[in-house]
């Protein structure tokens, strides 16, 4: 009983402990090409529940000043949501999953259809260097290659 105890015990910290502490609060998150965007004041949480790790992100647009949150569970299971756009009647399927890497990164696949028509496949890897957040994506939005690197300080 006190080594399946133990045996639990590991693989929780285990399973933890492969995932990056991101937590923090970033005065501005630039990319790299800087295409003008970006966001600020981004404040990063996680927490730890049954085994998993949720990361939640919030900032400001920089363009648009709205503040939106973005919500990763790093399990692996695929999140699917769908909205219509109202002017236009299009039917977005936005499909993401998150999960953490051998190299302690969170790392997560963003699938998006536009009226059942490929929009958008982007591969991201997030990581903290010291005090910076560091984001890369790589993959296509509307056929056109995605390769960024944003860093949050």
């Amino acid at each position: 009983m006190r080594v399946l105890f133990s045996a639990f015990i590991f693989l929780s910290v285990s399973a933890y402990a492969a995932c990056p502490n991101l937590t923090g609060n970033f005065k501005m998150c630039l990319p790299d090409p800087n295409d003008g965007t970006g966001s600020s004041d981004m404040v990063v949480t996680q927490s730890f529940k049954n085994g998993v790790t949720t990361y939640s992100m919030t900032s400001t647009d920089i363009r648009s000043h709205d503040r939106s949150t973005e919500v990763y569970v790093a399990d692996g299971n695929v999140r699917t949501t769908t909205q219509t756009d109202p002017d236009t009647g299009i039917v977005f399927v936005t499909s993401l999953s998150a999960t953490c890497d051998a190299d302690n990164n969170l790392t997560g696949v963003l699938k998006v259809t536009a009226n059942d028509e490929d929009f958008a496949i982007i591969n991201m890897s997030v990581k903290k260097v010291g005090q910076r957040m560091i984001t890369k994506t790589s993959g296509s939005i509307i056929g056109q290659d995605v390769n960024q690197t944003t860093t949050c300080e």
